[in-house]
């Protein structure tokens, strides 16, 4: 199931390289505690601080020709509700653009809208060493070709769990969806998402990152449900404004995979990030 090629090798090794001396670097800087609290902000998807992340997923060597796939997520201003005095009803939406190939021939595709998901989080007002928080989530039909999405109208649970310390914060947060209306032509879903998450703040607002996105389809066949990558990166925040801009490069490769299945056998995700500051 694992195959690495020496280039997929070497650019790992490049990686880890350039993340070691970027720590190096940035080693000793004097600690600020708004710096860390920002770098924990952009990850948290339940902070309570309006951001708005844009990423675009590169997927390479997917099919016989090699073909490269790029799913833009879009996350819009999240909303928080008060529910009572001590909890904050949380959204997150996640709209999808996909250029997806046709992986049958070396050029030609398509690009449009996949299907939007919306999870909701019941959690505290304010978090202190652990965060958590747990809804629904709720996938629509919303895709502009059926080559982009599922064709059905799906629901599930959500969860985070996640542990903050002074520099860092890990987490994941995951949902499952099973599908309930929608084309009676098209398969039913029954489909699982990790997105874990970790960062470190280095100092200078320059963050180790890694946000692997993990999926599997119970649906499948045996041999065929999982998608797990590792990799990771590093990313770095700037002041614009009054408030905070992030970029974020990572790399990942897919240590598990379908077995027959066309899968792409790496992914480069480029993040750009609006991060609203805590006011004092």
């Amino acid at each position: 199931m694992l195959k690495m090629s020496r280039k997929t090798v070497s650019g790992a090794i490049g990686l880890i390289a350039l993340i070691l001396v970027a720590a190096s670097a940035c080693r000793g800087q004097e600690e600020d505690a708004d710096d860390d609290r920002m770098v924990k902000d952009a990850g948290n998807p339940v902070t309570s601080v309006i951001n708005l992340p844009v990423q675009d997923n590169v997927m390479f060597g997917i099919g016989d020709h090699d073909r490269t796939m790029h799913v833009i997520k879009i996350q819009p201003v999240r909303l928080a509700f008060q529910a009572g005095r001590l909890y904050k009803i949380r959204s997150r939406t996640i709209i999808p653009l996909i250029y997806k190939p046709d992986i049958t021939k070396p050029t030609g595709g398509v690009f449009g809208l996949g299907d939007i998901v919306i999870a909701g989080f019941f959690s505290p007002n304010r978090f202190g060493r652990y965060i958590w928080g747990a809804g629904p989530a709720i996938s629509f039909p919303t895709a502009t070709d059926r080559m982009l999405g599922s064709g059905k109208w799906s629901a599930g649970v959500s969860l985070v769990l996640a542990s903050q310390r002074k520099r860092w914060l890990a987490g994941l947060m995951a949902f499952n969806l099973w599908s309930f209306a929608g084309d009676a032509d098209r398969p039913d879903v029954n489909k699982m998402q990790i997105d874990a998450f970790f960062r470190y703040h280095l100092g200078r607002r320059w963050m180790l990152v890694s946000s692997p996105t993990i999926v599997a389809d119970w649906n499948a066949s045996e041999g065929e449900q999982w998608l797990v990558p590792v990799g990771g990166g590093i990313g770095k925040i700037w002041l614009v404004g009054g408030n905070g801009m992030s970029f974020e490069v990572q790399a990942f490769y897919n240590v598990i995979h379908p077995e027959t299945l066309p899968f792409p056998d790496w992914t480069m995700r480029f993040q750009v990030q609006f991060i609203g500051i805590r006011r004092k």
